[in-house]
């Protein structure tokens, strides 16, 4: 008998599109997690239409904390949408987790072997807000 090891994804992705609402994180996270463990995930938000309220954010970040507790966590949003409060939230909670405007940014970030961003001086590429 043949065993084979599958090495895991280097990173998961959500990709979100429309409204951010409760029941589409919900649906979205609890389908990737229940298809094994991540260690590190892309969460794409660009198109996201704005105006995002604080509460679709805060929504977002408990998501995160519920189902991703121990995952490198990279949101990548449009430059004019980020105001830093799920990953504000995250961050409180002992996650991991910065916010990007640019993918290229955000993979290098999320794939670096790096404990974070703000310890070993990889800039943030989102403006301040």
């Amino acid at each position: 008998m043949l065993s084979q090891d599958v090495a895991p994804p280097a990173h998961h992705t959500l990709k979100f599109s429309g409204p951010l609402t409760r029941e589409a994180l919900h649906r979205a996270c609890r389908s990737l997690a229940d298809a094994g463990p991540v260690a590190r995930l892309l969460v794409d938000l660009r198109d996201v239409p704005l105006p995002r309220p604080d509460s679709a954010r805060i929504q977002l970040a408990c998501h995160l904390v519920v189902y991703f507790f121990d995952a490198r966590i990279a949101l990548l949003a449009t430059k004019e949408s980020i105001n830093h409060v799920s990953e504000g939230v995250a961050a409180r909670a002992g996650m991991l987790v910065h916010q990007f405007w640019r993918e290229d940014a955000a993979m290098d970030w999320l794939l670096s072997q790096r404990p974070s961003g703000a310890a070993t001086g990889i800039p943030h590429d989102a403006p301040p807000g």
